[in-house]
């Protein structure tokens, strides 16, 4: 496979150069998923955002090349002579093509992949069915993951948090609602004088 990549990058030279800088922002993609989810994801991100980007970044190359020249540095081991190097400037195209094939692997390797790369408390449950409680499990699910260590107390098939509302229901026309004895008093009196 080594031998049929290496032939293919003689025939396609510029495959090459395209290899090389892919590769760099493919090694950022296989970091984070290091960080994200171990070595499996690692791999699974950074192959999938060098395949996916190397077909991309090598067509944006050939529609609008970028611009070659020669770059003068001081050399830092005699500051009074210069190194000159070939540099190579990607072009507008190529850097959004590459920029944006890169943003957009994870979510092309999660597809493929089912999101199996990543981590048991990173995927969501998939109801089974659309019951009601099938459901309020689904969102309840959802809530700890975006809020984790926060325990909720819901009311029986609802997603009303009970956590913050009152035990007992006052005889207000408001059923849950606890206002201090002076205010309950004041809206007796205001419901007194409304009913006449």
């Amino acid at each position: 496979m080594l031998g049929g990549l290496l032939q293919l990058a003689g025939k396609y030279p510029m495959l090459k150069s395209v290899a090389k800088d892919v590769g760099i922002q493919s090694g950022i993609s296989a970091g984070l998923g290091l960080i994200a989810g171990g070595p499996i994801a690692a791999a699974g991100y950074g192959a999938g955002d060098f395949v996916t980007n190397l077909p991309l970044v090598y067509a944006a190359r050939k529609v609008r090349p970028g611009t070659t020249g020669k770059l003068t540095i001081p050399d830092p081991k005699n500051p009074k002579q210069t190194i000159t190097r070939d540099n190579y400037t990607p072009s507008a195209l190529e850097q959004g093509v590459n920029l944006g094939a890169s943003l957009g692997s994870p979510f092309v390797v999660d597809y493929v992949t089912g999101g199996r790369l990543l981590p048991a408390q990173m995927q969501q449950p998939v109801p089974t069915d659309t019951s009601q409680a099938q459901q309020l499990y689904h969102q309840g699910m959802q809530f700890q993951n975006v809020n984790p260590g926060v325990i909720q107390s819901l009311a029986p098939n609802t997603r009303y948090q009970t956590q913050g509302l009152p035990e007992r229901v006052t005889g207000l026309p408001v059923p849950g609602v606890e206002l201090l004895d002076e205010q309950q008093e004041y809206l007796r009196k205001q419901l007194a004088l409304l009913k006449g």
